[in-house]
């Protein structure tokens, strides 16, 4: 992406790692979703698939993260952006694959359900599914991002005059936020209104739920030469917190289910106070690990590189490539032995990656999978 107001900017390289870690998180999640529920509880397996799955747990939020640093380190000044430009930009590079892929995986579900398409009754189905992130279990997160694209233009003005005090700001946004994550996950409702029950039934669509992250980007990009010093002083510290709130998820994802009628998907939600001091953490780390240890000519600087640029693509194609290896070791009767679920972790990755790659290479396909 590039910026309207100070010219070209240099990249932040070390974005690329948070990116492609958080690609390769999603799959992860959707990967161990079933293990996770249907595992021994307390064995060895379910607890590696558990250690798993809440490390990934950091990645929707990471993206959110990356959303409002890339788009404060860009666009500075409100008056000097080209308006036009930016929303053309939403348009053609995450809407119209959007739409695409939408259409594909509703048409897709269809199919797999075993379900008739009457295309004369099917279009009302789909513009609610596609207004709502529906086709499929993923595309709720592009619905989300859009909401900050939308926001951005009415955020930025407001953010410039506050930017003096940007720390302060970021601080009690970020407390606020974090009460109503909170409030989220032990169902806390200051009353009852139509309003309420709805921020609480969309609420992992709702740009409410992520704010917080997208302001500690906003922050990041307006303060990066600090953050980078503050990080490359305190690396290993950042690491190490991330593992030990790690293993405080595991626990209290544990102690949850223990619980009678706690359902796993709640109890392993990202969306809890615990969950996000975690994402902040691990955030933190992986940037440090980054700027500390990955310098810019190494391979795998070059490779996460590779993912960063195409995390979208991955992002939209993956769950196609899962539901097709799901459904054909179950035909085969595989199960989710350790290394079925390995080697669906590989091969979903390898396979969304160069589907990506390929898409982005061809001028009529490009479109399919956006930037």
């Amino acid at each position: 992406m590039r910026g309207h107001t100070n010219g070209v900017r240099d990249k932040v390289a070390e974005l690329d790692l948070l990116r492609a870690i958080a690609a390769i998180s999603v799959i992860i999640i959707h990967i161990t979703a079933t293990p996770l529920m249907l595992g021994i509880q307390g064995s060895p397996y379910h607890l590696a698939v558990t250690l798993a799955n809440q490390f990934a747990r950091f990645s929707i939020p990471a993206f959110v993260f990356v959303t409002g640093f890339v788009l404060f380190y860009n666009y500075r000044d409100y008056h000097s952006v080209n308006w036009s430009a930016y929303f053309r930009k939403r348009i053609t590079y995450v809407l119209v694959p959007y739409f695409l892929w939408s259409l594909l995986y509703f048409l897709f579900k269809q199919y797999i359900s075993f379900r008739e398409i009457n295309l004369t009754e099917a279009w009302m189905p789909f513009l609610k599914a596609l207004l709502m992130g529906e086709s499929f279990y993923h595309l709720y997160f592009v619905v989300l991002i859009f909401q900050f694209y939308l926001l951005f233009p009415l955020v930025l003005p407001l953010w410039q005059r506050v930017e003096k005090h940007a720390g302060l700001v970021t601080l009690v946004i970020f407390g606020l936020y974090l009460a109503w994550v909170a409030m989220l996950f032990y169902n806390i409702r200051p009353w009852s209104s139509p309003l309420i029950s709805f921020l609480f039934k969309y609420q992992g669509k709702l740009f409410l739920t992520w704010l917080g992250f997208f302001v500690l980007g906003a922050y990041c990009a307006g303060r990066l030469s600090t953050v980078r010093a503050f990080l490359l002083r305190w690396t290993n510290w950042f690491v190490l917190g991330a593992c030990a709130l790690l293993v405080a998820m595991v626990a209290e994802f544990y102690g949850r289910i223990a619980q009678p009628g706690v359902i796993i998907s709640y109890a392993a939600t990202s969306i809890r106070p615990l969950g996000i001091l975690f994402t902040v953490v691990t955030i933190m780390a992986i940037i440090a690990v980054a700027l500390k240890y990955l310098p810019g000519s190494s391979p795998l600087t070059r490779f996460t590189g590779k993912v960063s640029g195409q995390s979208y693509g991955i992002y939209l194609i993956h769950p196609l490539v899962l539901t097709f290896l799901e459904v054909f070791e179950g035909r085969l009767g595989l199960g989710y032995h350790w290394w079925v679920v390995l080697f669906n972790l590989l091969l979903c990755c390898m396979i969304s990656y160069l589907g990506a790659y390929l898409l982005s290479r061809n001028s009529w396909t490009r479109h399919l999978i956006g930037r």
